[in-house]
């Protein structure tokens, strides 16, 4: 994979070209057609994925159905916290279409995290940012009367 496959924007804007080429090379590029679900709410997967071409909407189920909770689009990630935390996904992340999708697996991120630590922590930098801004946006559409469910938890 040529850096060019990875895009210069997103998470990965902070990475020079030489940087995005050498991280490409411990990850693989796949394709999506519309409906199909790379990540399952309540399922595992060990993969941090960035969307080279397309879009793909991020679902979440509740006890009135199915929410929205963002699209995403070229150079956009998800994946994320799975790939740190270990946890099962929160979301389930659904094809509007064809797509083209670069993606890490758990072993490679672990490996390249080693193999390269000084442009790790530069990518690590940008997924916290990405991470601490879906906080604060999820935080602000919590209603004011449910805000004190919340005391404690911090």
């Amino acid at each position: 994979m040529s850096d060019s496959s990875l895009p210069c924007n997103g998470v990965l804007a902070n990475l020079s070209a030489p940087e995005r080429e050498e991280l490409a090379r411990y990850g693989t590029t796949t394709e999506f057609t519309k409906g199909e679900c790379p990540v399952s709410q309540g399922e595992s997967h060990d993969r941090l994925f960035v969307i080279l071409r397309g879009r793909l909407r991020v679902l979440r189920d509740n006890a009135d159905g199915e929410a929205i909770l963002a699209d995403l689009r070229d150079g956009d990630i998800f994946g994320e916290m799975s790939i740190l935390d270990r946890q099962a996904a929160s979301a389930t992340v659904r094809a509007l279409g064809h797509c083209e999708v670069w993606y890490l697996s758990r072993t490679s991120f672990d490996v390249f995290l080693q193999d390269h630590a000084a442009i790790g922590q530069k990518f690590l930098l940008q997924v916290a940012r990405l991470l601490t801004q879906r906080l604060r946006h999820a935080d602000s559409r919590v209603p004011a009367s449910e805000e004190r469910l919340l005391d404690g938890w911090w």
